[in-house]
């Protein structure tokens, strides 16, 4: 079996069979730590086998099919970069697409890069893309499948390429993030901000805060397990508290302090009734114990409570007592 094969045929058995579905993290999450990322450490999907590490699979690789890896983890980059380039976010989307349905056809099609940068560059539903995908090349990928992966993958993925200033933290940025935590189908979880959710944490914040997840925990382990979660207050936190170059989060970092939704409030030092709410994308408004971030254009983005997730509102519908200007952000009227 090619190496096309086997990672598409394992890709599609995770997606199509159910309990596997809520087992998995991401289904190309998982491929790409055990084939492309060396030295990552990723737990099995499959019961039963325990830890398993990529430097573990690579040990027990012939030189041919590392040969085949290493030239497909280098295509992935050069999708990765083209994308980059050319402004177009989610290239995870597209490495997957690549290395479970498009390997073979890659490797015959000189003008491959080209012809993806044209399916994905348009924008569109993900029906469309994977369409156009299937047009473009002549490949038969399934619709659903392509569907759940690629939603799988952006409620996993931050990506800071959109960021106008990674070197400083500012409402416009801040704005960028927490839409793209909305569209992307982030999760609520107490006491969380924007980390991907895992059985460890969940178990964590079960024993901090039994209270506000114990009532929920069978809905959370149903639709946010292995995406990314906050709270209300925890979604502008992770903002702050984000390296863009990492993606990883510095709890009290770049002087935003690990407070609560009133706490945030409180110290903030430019404040009001929404009856003198300027028009300013990136404040925040807040009502008692919640908060959430004024987009423009009369929408709300907020961590609104398990059952919902990270969400648009709008701003005339809810309950906000006040507005503020966060610490630690830096604002541009």
């Amino acid at each position: 079996m090619s190496m096309t094969a086997m990672i598409a045929k394992a890709g599609s058995a995770l997606l199509t069979n159910e309990n596997f579905r809520k087992k998995a993290v991401t289904v190309v999450g998982t491929i790409m730590a055990v084939f492309l990322l060396p030295l990552l450490a990723v737990t099995s999907v499959f019961s039963g086998m325990g830890q398993v590490t990529a430097e573990d699979i690579q040990n027990n690789l012939s030189a041919e099919t590392k040969a085949e890896l290493a030239y497909m983890e280098q295509t992935a980059n050069s999708i990765a970069q083209a994308f980059y380039d050319n402004g177009i976010s989610y290239s995870e989307v597209a490495q997957a697409a690549y290395c479970m349905y498009l390997y073979d056809v890659q490797k015959s099609d000189a003008d491959f890069l080209n012809k993806l940068l044209i399916c994905y560059a348009g924008g569109g539903s993900d029906a469309e893309i994977v369409s156009a995908l299937n047009s473009v090349f002549g490949a038969e990928i399934p619709a659903e499948e392509y569907i759940y992966f690629a939603e799988r993958i952006r409620s996993t993925c931050i990506d800071t390429s959109r960021f106008e200033n990674s070197g400083i933290k500012n409402s416009a940025d801040l704005v960028t993030y927490v839409l793209q935590a909305a569209d992307s189908g982030w999760g609520y979880v107490y006491g969380t901000y924007g980390t991907v959710l895992t059985d460890s944490i969940l178990a964590q914040k079960e024993q901090q805060f039994p209270d506000n997840i114990l009532p929920y925990k069978e809905f959370i382990q149903e639709h946010w397990m292995g995406r990314r979660t906050a709270d209300c207050v925890g979604l502008i936190k992770g903002y702050a508290w984000l390296d863009p170059v990492t993606s990883n989060f510095s709890i009290g970092s770049n002087g935003m302090p690990d407070v609560s939704a009133d706490g945030m409030y409180a110290a903030a030092a430019v404040k009001g009734t929404m009856d003198t709410m300027p028009d300013v994308p990136g404040i925040a408004v807040w009502q008692s114990g919640h908060i959430g971030v004024y987009v423009g254009n009369g929408t709300v983005v907020e961590a609104k409570g398990t059952m919902y997730g990270v969400v648009k509102s709008e701003l005339a519908k809810g309950s906000w007592q006040g507005w503020c200007y966060l610490p630690a952000i830096q604002y541009t009227e």
